[in-house]
């Protein structure tokens, strides 16, 4: 080799290398600023929480609702955003956070980090006996938009299905998202998966019922990935605990009956303000032959998403109903029939108040345009909360107090 191709081999072989260090140095970094941005000295009463789940109780047990609610209002990217800035500011919102609109604008969390940010929120609830090394994080997704012509515009519509998967040694949980964004649309998963109401005809593993088309073909999006993920965590012989707000609870129920058809044991299915129908009669009356007491379904107060009810549409699971703090602070009614449209003859005199007996038995669409806050998800986290034993709550976490901040463009100078 001349003098001249060994000097340009030098100096490519020194570019070469200073450009791999100066990569490997970013990611370093990169992953150095990742790590700071999701950093908090954990409160003490969170650290190894989930101890007290327990994996081989009944379905009614308030204190594995309220730790599930907890990772269920946190799969929305804007909630763990927040509540991850208030845990770096002593629980209190943060000064330099003005409007919701920046969670929205400049958010922290991202489907890309999500797991990241979920899991760095999270992880020290298992840390007890050594199993936080042993548990698996997993977010799963699939996303498809597609666009219809209406007259002269168009429409974007869309199935966006989401959940966080968390296997422990000794059972698993599922955790859906409700409704959100869609790749910066904001109503695509509105339009295409909630408002897509028509009944829709299913498989074997339904019972070849009928079902609510949105919500189906969103769980059949995602139904293979979710089985692939429990094959390679080896999850057959473990409980699976699913659970999910508003559209995410119509998605655990969806989950569970394709799971136990698969041969998987179902612990327990909260769904927390989702909708209190999904198809018809004979849908409901399988989930009750392959699903006996196993679905939770946590209303709160007028919740619109809960009250909607649709001909040829029925009831499934056991009902549990949360009153407004007003009205009881929270009080838990779970004896109680399904809402009516309109209320007919005597109402049950074991209820304290008209209100709440109008508010139990009545749909009262008529109050729906200012009642739609109680969709939140927040209101059923506060009262599962103060559901539990006083000396239980002592061992929880806290419920964050994030509404109203939590909602797009309120403002600190309202």
């Amino acid at each position: 080799m001349s003098m001249r191709n060994r000097t340009s081999f030098s100096i490519q072989s020194l570019f070469c290398l200073s450009f791999l260090f100066l990569l490997n140095s970013h990611i370093v970094v990169g992953q150095h600023t990742m790590d700071t941005l999701f950093r908090f000295a954990p409160q003490q009463r969170e650290i190894g929480c989930m101890r007290f789940f327990e994996p081989f109780s009944s379905p009614v047990n308030l204190t594995n609702a309220y730790l599930l609610s907890k990772f269920s209002e946190t799969l929305y990217p804007e909630r763990l955003d927040l509540q991850i800035r208030m845990q770096q500011n002593h629980g209190e919102l943060p000064p330099d956070l003005i409007s919701t609109d920046e969670l929205k604008i400049h958010p922290r969390v991202t489907d890309t980090n999500f797991l990241q940010s979920f899991e760095a929120r999270f992880n020290h609830f298992y840390d007890y006996d050594q199993i936080a090394e042993q548990v698996k994080w997993e977010f799963i997704e699939r996303s498809v938009l597609d666009t219809t012509g209406a007259f002269t515009g168009h429409i974007v519509h869309g199935q966006d299905p989401e959940c966080m998967m968390v296997s422990t040694p000794t059972y698993v949980i599922i955790i859906f998202r409700g409704t959100d964004d869609i790749r910066n649309n904001r109503f695509a998963e509105w339009i295409g998966t909630d408002f897509n109401a028509l009944k829709t005809k299913t498989d074997a593993d339904f019972g070849n019922a009928r079902v609510h088309k949105g919500f189906y073909k969103s769980f059949k999006l995602i139904e293979g990935d979710i089985i692939s993920k429990l094959q390679e965590l080896q999850a057959k012989e473990k409980p699976i605990w699913i659970a999910g707000h508003s559209l995410g609870g119509a998605m655990a129920v969806l989950t569970g009956l394709s799971l136990v058809q698969k041969g998987y044991t179902i612990g327990g299915i909260y769904s927390f303000g989702g909708p209190s129908v999904l198809g018809n009669k004979r849908f409901s009356a399988f989930t009750d032959t392959l699903l006996p007491n196993k679905i939770e379904r946590f209303e709160f107060a007028l919740d619109p998403v809960s009250i909607l009810k649709a001909p040829g549409y029925h009831t499934f699971g056991h009902r549990n109903w949360i009153n407004r703090p007003d009205q009881g602070k929270y009080q838990l009614y779970s004896h109680i029939p399904e809402r009516s449209f309109f209320t007919i003859g005597k109402l049950d005199e074991s209820f304290p108040s008209k209100t709440i007996k109008r508010y139990i038995f009545s749909s009262r669409l008529s109050k729906l345009p200012y009642q739609l806050y109680h969709h939140n998800t927040q209101w059923i986290v506060k009262a599962l909360f103060l559901m539990n034993t006083e000396n239980m709550r002592a061992h929880l976490p806290l419920p964050e107090d994030t509404f109203p901040f939590i909602y797009y463009a309120w403002s600190k100078s309202k």
